[in-house]
């Protein structure tokens, strides 16, 4: 069991830990492209502040 903490922080050097940071790489690449491109979903964003 892994005690519910990321495999990629108690194992970083293990096999599963480097294949889920190659993926995690490779998403975040796509992510950039398509951000540079002006292509994927506006997220809007709404900020409320509690009144005290």
């Amino acid at each position: 069991s892994d005690a519910g903490k990321p495999v990629v922080v108690t194992q970083p050097e293990s096999p599963v830990a480097k294949a889920l940071r190659a993926v995690a790489e490779q998403v975040a690449a796509q992510v950039s492209v398509q951000a540079l491109k002006g292509k994927g979903p506006v997220v809007p964003i709404e900020i409320i502040e509690e009144k005290k």
